[in-house]
């Protein structure tokens, strides 16, 4: 048998839709879950004499709270790094580059507060890979003010800085999921 090193093709980094389609879920698990918190919480009728409304189910709302910022973050860096090897790649690749282009005149979810730069695909997942400071954005929502239940709203802040200067940029992730999404599809219909 020949050595496996030698051989002749170029060996590139593999890109998994099926991975990356796990991820996408995994991101958006926790987002859909902490928005959803509301219904966990009870409040104590002025009848039944308690002056203060419980958690329904306390043991699982602070697991959730403890792990849903790890669990995004960790999916976010697999996804950031998948996109930006597979977009390597195909940089000679004029199908996928329109496809992408295309992709991203609908992709706006990148918006930066300060600094400046593109608002692409590649470009967020920049962001989220050399981010110091990654914060996911949470609401009460007007009717929950006095429930003092906090549920991410799909935005993501992320902070850093490029040659010196500082950057910031919110990230919708539930458009950003649904752009790689597409991306697998593409890939996948490639391979069919």
């Amino acid at each position: 048998m020949e050595n496996p090193y030698w051989h002749p093709t170029i060996k590139p980094h593999a890109f998994d839709p099926d991975s990356v389609s796990e991820q996408c879920l995994k991101c958006f698990e926790p987002l859909s879950t902490s928005s959803s918190l509301g219904v966990f919480w009870e409040s104590a009728s002025e009848d039944e004499g308690l002056e203060e409304s419980i958690w329904s189910y306390p043991t699982l709302v602070k697991l959730h709270q403890q792990c849903a910022e790890l669990k995004l973050s960790s999916a976010l860096l697999f996804l950031a790094i998948s996109f930006r090897t597979l977009d390597d790649q195909r940089r000679e690749d004029e199908g996928f580059r329109e496809f992408v282009k295309n992709l991203e005149t609908s992709f706006s979810n990148l918006h930066f507060y300060q600094g400046n730069g593109k608002t692409t695909l590649r470009e967020a997942c920049n962001k989220i890979v050399h981010a110091t400071d990654v914060r996911p954005v949470y609401d009460n929502g007007s009717d929950r003010i006095e429930r003092e239940v906090w549920g991410m709203d799909g935005q993501l802040e992320l902070k850093g800085s490029l040659g010196g200067t500082n950057w910031a940029v919110n990230l919708n992730m539930f458009d950003f999921l649904e752009a790689l999404l597409d991306v697998v599809q593409y890939v996948n219909d490639e391979i069919k």
